[in-house]
Formats: C-alpha cells, sequence, structure tokens
C-alpha cells in the first residue's frame, strides 16, 4: 500500500459484523475477541492477537474480519492503521479512507517484530490477570497521512474524550474490573481513564459487563452509532480498522 514511499503490507483487518441494542456481544463474527460469548471460562476468547490462526480474505477485509500470515510471519519495524467504510473495494482503500496513521520510530523491534510477538510474549489479552493501570501496555506515537487528531477524536464516545489523549497506538489497555483491550487506534488511555472498553478495540473473552465484550467492546454502550455519551458514531461504527506492517 502507498503511504510515506511505501513498503507497507495489509496484515489484517478488524470488522463489526453484528451490532446493535444487546446484540452482536462475543458472538458468531467476532474473530477478535471472542465467538464464544462473554465467559470467566474463555479469559483470552478466540486470541486472534496472539495465536497463529487467519480467516478471511484481503479483498474482503472491509466486509469481513481478516488475518493474513503475514500477521506473524512478517519482521517489520512499525504499524500503520486505516479507518475505511465498510464495503469498500480493495482498489479504494487508499482513496475511501478517513484517517491514515503509523508509528515512525521502530518500536515493533523491542517486541519480537510483529504485533504476534508483542501480543504473545509481551502483552497477552487475557482478562482477570492484570492489574488496573499498571499493566496496560505501551503507547506509540503516530503521525497522521489523512485526517487528524481532531478528526479522529470527533468519531469516539464525547464522555471518553476527557481520559484519552490522541496521536497514539496503545497495545493491551486494562480497565478497574481487569478486563482487557487488545487495541487502541489513535489514543492512549490516561492513568486515570477507568473505560478503555471505550475508546479501543478487540476485548479479551470475559468483560465485567456484556455489552463491553465484542471486536468493538464498548463503542455502543449508550446506543447504537449515536455519537454521544460511551457510544462511538455512524461513521466509526460503520468502518473497519486495517492493520499493516513495514
Amino acid at each position: 500500500m502507498e503511504a510515506d514511499n511505501g513498503g507497507w503490507t495489509l496484515v489484517a483487518s478488524v470488522h463489526e459484523n453484528y451490532i446493535g441494542e444487546e446484540v452482536g456481544r462475543c458472538t458468531v463474527g467476532d474473530r477478535w475477541s471472542s465467538q464464544q460469548g462473554n465467559s470467566p471460562l474463555r479469559p483470552e476468547g478466540d486470541a486472534s492477537w496472539q495465536n497463529l490462526n487467519t480467516f478471511g480474505r484481503a479483498v474482503s477485509a472491509t466486509s469481513d474480519d481478516y488475518k493474513s500470515q503475514a500477521y506473524f510471519e512478517l519482521q517489520a519495524r512499525d504499524v500503520m492503521v486505516w479507518q475505511v467504510p465498510n464495503d469498500t473495494p480493495l482498489s479504494e482503500l487508499s482513496s475511501e479512507a478517513y484517517l491514515k496513521y503509523r508509528t515512525t520510530n521502530g518500536f515493533l523491534t523491542r517486541y519480537g517484530s510483529n504485533m504476534f510477538k508483542l501480543y504473545s510474549v509481551y502483552y497477552p489479552v487475557k482478562s482477570g490477570v492484570y492489574t488496573f493501570p499498571t499493566d496496560s501496555g505501551p503507547s506509540i506515537p503516530v503521525v497522521f497521512d489523512q485526517g487528524s487528531t481532531i478528526s479522529l477524536l470527533v468519531h469516539l464516545p464525547t464522555l471518553a474524550l476527557t481520559g484519552i489523549e490522541a496521536g497514539y497506538i496503545q497495545f493491551r489497555a486494562i480497565d478497574v474490573h481487569r478486563d482487557a483491550f487488545a487495541f487502541c487506534p489513535g489514543v492512549r488511555n490516561k492513568p486515570t481513564f477507568n473505560h478503555p472498553s471505550q475508546s479501543c478495540i478487540g476485548s479479551a473473552g470475559r468483560t465485567r459487563h456484556n455489552f463491553y465484550c465484542g471486536d468493538f467492546s464498548g463503542f455502543y454502550h449508550n446506543g447504537h452509532a449515536v455519537g454521544t455519551g460511551w457510544s462511538a458514531d455512524a461513521t466509526l461504527l460503520n468502518s473497519s480498522f486495517l492493520l499493516f506492517y513495514r
């Protein structure tokens, strides 16, 4: 993919296939959280952030979850995220992405050179075993190729804004209930912020409240796509997060 002189490889996408009032919480299709329901018996959920499974196809990356072998095989230095409306064709991903941001400091080399190693070795996504906030993972600064910190925050739950800082990607955030959330796109959580379920995607397999469980965690806590309170707006909820390595 072309960005910052190219060389980027699409390795995964996170897409929420079914969400609404009290539905779509860790149900079939939630491969980046759990397809087996919200259960203390499955604290890691499907564990896709930290295992060697693959699913989906690149051509359908905005219509379904996608994870390629490159996610765990490539040796990479940096991560890039594109936020793209659902059902965008592969040929139009770049032109339709309304946010593009990437790390630049080669941080992955400190964590095994890909996200598989980062999660499986350093920061597993598992509920009930880590402490808030000291066990939350690293926050890496990003630069924007499309959009800005201001335009990113517009889409997030309004009540979360005082607890987060835009311009970062945070890996594994822990909440006060010891629930784990894998990936915080474009933001980091302040140490006093109790609700990373409203700023991060990819919950573990058990969350204290059912409406935090799922690929998009608690982005629809106060209703579907209302863009107020603890709910994200329609643009975000109807988008996919595309993850790239270089």
